[in-house]
């Protein structure tokens, strides 16, 4: 996502950031991006249908967040 984000001038690695960050609350996430509700809700279920994953399932989000973590520290660190 975040190769595609910068490819396409997106901001969807960052949406879904946000939105697991704020334990799947479309609301608080929109709020925090400052990006309208529905903005976020669509990003999300493109999301969940691309790869064919709920993020209803919390193994799934404790899943992403490691992958970002991951992802931070190879920004911080180098690969």
């Amino acid at each position: 996502l975040v190769g595609e984000d910068e490819e396409l001038g997106t901001d969807v690695a960052a949406i879904l950031w946000s939105y697991l960050l704020n334990d799947g609350n479309a609301s608080s996430a929109s709020k925090s991006m400052c990006v309208h509700r529905n903005t976020v809700v669509y990003h999300i279920k493109k999301i969940e249908t691309r790869f064919d994953l709920s993020l209803d399932l919390p193994m799934v989000k404790h899943r992403l967040i490691f992958d970002f973590f991951h992802y931070f520290r190879q920004l911080a660190y180098g690969k």
